[in-house]
């Protein structure tokens, strides 16, 4: 049901000329399907469980599972070019940088992080921020890279009164950004979002909701 849903969502976003409204798209996986991400308006790529990945070259009209992938339940996704995507895992935390040239997956790059990562925004080529759910083990959830994934830069952005953040989704608009996520007060899980309008240098708490 989510794996259609989500194809759905795709051809209605991207707003296919040929078709009226709702179209049924056979994804032609049974596993269950996470995040998309579009380079433009024909080249995308769907991400899911079991190995999943998917690519369309037609504006998510039809879609080709690639070959190779690792053994992995992915999560999300970003196109970096038609060819080369970033994709984080679940199961395993590791984040990927895939080519993809001739329907088959291939490694450019891969670091072990120590959360899993949710949520992606790509400047360019080199620069991406990532945002992922709290580890007990240790409470990083903002990471950068300016190198295309090569090297990371981990760092802590705190809910008030120090309390853990657990970030889930990124967004910026030239040095604006925000980082949407949640945290517990007194036993309350809290929707937070945080705002940065110096590239990511400094974060404050721009809006808290009961969830």
């Amino acid at each position: 049901m989510f794996r259609n849903a989500l194809i759905l969502f795709l051809l209605l976003v991207f707003s296919l000329p040929a078709y009226a409204g709702w179209v049924d798209i056979t994804s032609g996986t049974t596993q269950p399907l996470a995040r998309a991400s579009f380079y433009n308006n024909d080249t995308g790529f769907v991400v899911g469980y079991g190995s999943t990945i998917l690519k369309t070259t037609d504006g998510g009209r039809t879609w080709i599972r690639l070959a190779s992938a690792p053994v992995e339940d992915f999560w999300a996704v970003k196109a970096v070019s038609e060819n080369q995507i970033f994709v984080s895992s679940v199961s395993s935390k590791n984040f990927y940088k895939f080519d993809t040239s001739n329907n088959n997956v291939q490694i450019i790059s891969s670091a072990a992080f120590p959360v899993a990562i949710l949520g992606m925004y790509l400047k360019d080529s080199n620069n991406l921020s990532a945002v992922g759910l709290f580890s007990h083990i240790n409470t990083y959830n903002y990471f950068t890279t300016a190198n295309g994934g090569t090297s990371w830069n981990y760092s802590t952005i705190e809910a008030p009164g120090g309390a853990t953040f657990e970030t889930a989704s990124v967004y910026f608009v030239g040095n604006d950004g925000w980082i949407g996520g949640r945290y517990s007060y007194s036993g309350i899980m809290l929707s937070l979002i945080a705002k940065t309008e110096d590239g990511g240098a400094t974060w404050r708490m721009e809006k808290c909701v009961s969830s």
